[in-house]
């Protein structure tokens, strides 16, 4: 019943938001010039096992993970 409402829920609100910060990457994109899978790794900041994260951890982040940003702008260059 309610915790699995609560489950759908999540996984719908981490879609959205992670369409809008694929939005605004290409929005920066535009803006700044696209980045190299270089400067991701270095503006990460983070260790690196999280750069791609296990696929079922990333159905309820709230975030595209590093390496999915990346491909998404490569294939969304101007």
């Amino acid at each position: 019943g309610f915790h699995v409402y609560l489950g759908l829920l999540g996984l719908v609100t981490a879609w959205v938001s992670r369409a809008q910060e694929r939005s605004a990457d290409v929005g920066a994109m535009r803006v700044v010039g696209c980045p190299t899978p270089a400067d991701a790794a270095r503006l990460h900041g983070g260790d690196r096992a999280d750069l791609a994260p296990p696929r079922w951890y990333r159905w309820y982040a709230h975030h595209p993970a590093p390496f999915e940003r990346m491909e998404f702008l490569a294939r969304h260059r101007p």
